[in-house]
């Protein structure tokens, strides 16, 4: 998965599970299942597809207060 980075260069996303222990360690595992790394990669889409959205939205509110 590609995501581009602030000097619009294509950088490479990791996705990992995250797992808090009761000590507050926190483990990062590699997503062995292929449905659960679907599932987990159709969610960070749905993410950044509404964080583009908000973007978009902001742009069009600074260019109307010009």
């Amino acid at each position: 998965m590609f995501v581009e980075n602030e000097d619009n260069e294509e950088g490479e996303i990791f996705l990992y599970q995250f797992i808090e222990h009761e000590d507050d360690e926190i483990e990062l595992l590699n997503i062995d299942d292929d449905d659960e790394f679907e599932a987990v990669s159709d969610a960070f889409d749905e993410l950044m597809d509404s964080e583009e959205f908000d973007d978009m939205l902001d742009e069009d509110e600074e260019e109307e207060e010009e």
